[in-house]
């Protein structure tokens, strides 16, 4: 994903004849060129520097969700993508607790997303109870081809709060996003998570 500096939007794929310096990272603001090296995951390489983002056993499709998402919440957010602080495998919290969210936004708003792909939620409700501890809101996202669905999601936390789970189809590149969480929207005592099936608790 880069930011073109011609039309402020982040896109996920260059123009025919991009100019010289059209392409920002998303993420470090660095100078980005389109690569046809399908090898590389992604169509834009960083120019003068390695990639920024350091995602260690991450899949590919994980990685793709954590991009499209961020691409979307970027356009969706009305200010100009260059002033949003955003980031990718990012702590929320302190030295001894704390989560790695899947993506981070730190300004103007404080978000973290989780992406559902092969791995499960496990400790969602602890990843909330972080999240909100630290004044952040949640989202959950999960990918079309994920082992669990979306609609099974938000039937099984359906018991702790109303929950409206964002998609990816990471084939046509669609995302939609769902409800923004908040700590008067989701039930954290656990007493109220004992009928969530374990994926998810």
């Amino acid at each position: 994903m880069a930011i073109d500096t011609e039309t402020g939007r982040v896109v996920a794929s260059p123009t025919s004849h991009p100019a010289t310096g059209q392409y920002r990272c998303l993420f470090c603001d660095a100078p980005l060129t389109a690569t046809s090296d399908y090898q590389t995951p992604g169509t834009f390489v960083h120019a003068t520097t390695e990639t920024c983002q350091n995602f260690g056993n991450v899949s590919r499709y994980h990685r793709l969700g954590q991009e499209l998402v961020s691409k979307q919440l970027c356009n969706w957010l009305p200010v100009a993508p260059r002033t949003i602080a955003i980031d990718l495998e990012k702590r929320v919290g302190g030295d001894t607790e704390y989560i790695i969210a899947d993506v981070r936004i730190t300004d103007p708003i404080q978000l973290v997303v989780e992406i559902v792909y092969q791995a499960s939620t496990n400790r969602l409700r602890d990843r909330l109870h972080q999240a909100f501890a630290n004044d952040y809101g949640a989202m959950v996202v999960v990918l079309t081809n994920a082992d669990t669905s979306a609609a099974r999601i938000e039937r099984d936390l359906a018991t702790v709060g109303t929950i409206s789970v964002g998609r990816v189809d990471p084939f046509d590149k669609r995302v939609t996003i769902g409800s923004v969480m908040a700590p008067d929207q989701i039930e954290l005592a656990p007493p109220a998570w004992e009928s969530v099936p374990m994926y998810l608790a």
